[in-house]
């Protein structure tokens, strides 16, 4: 039915659109000195740990798995988790059309802020009454 709809150059400008904008995601992480990127493909996935400033492998595991429970209990986004090489990574499939360059932008600056919630271990809501 897409196909129908869309036209094949359509869907094949799509696609393009979706593989390029991984390839932004995939920049803004290298860029970054609180991401680490694992992996990258030629179809629309990347595979990346947020690190909040740790050096230490286990630590940074630790946090990407505390990560994801709290991207989907927020809900401003979805990403999923996986293990690569035995080690467990953010993994990015970003094949929607609607999806820009400032979605993207967002999606890290949202996995940041939960990142340094999670590492600061502040209160979800504040119980003082000013």
């Amino acid at each position: 039915m897409s196909l129908i709809f869309y036209g094949a150059d359509r869907i094949v400008d799509m696609i393009r659109q979706d593989i390029d904008l991984t390839h932004y995601l995939a920049r803004r992480i290298k860029e970054s000195d609180d991401f680490l990127l694992k992996a990258t493909s030629e179809l629309a996935v990347a595979c990346f740990q947020y690190t909040g400033g740790l050096t230490d492998a286990k630590e940074i595991i630790q946090l990407n798995q505390q990560l994801i429970p709290a991207l989907e209990e927020d809900g401003r986004v979805f990403i999923a988790g996986t293990r690569l090489n035995g080690e467990f990574v953010i993994r990015a499939c970003l094949i929607n059309h609607r999806k820009t360059e400032e979605t993207t932008d967002y999606l890290l600056d949202t996995i940041r802020e939960l990142g340094q919630f999670i590492l600061q271990k502040k209160p979800k809501y504040s119980t003082s009454v000013d």
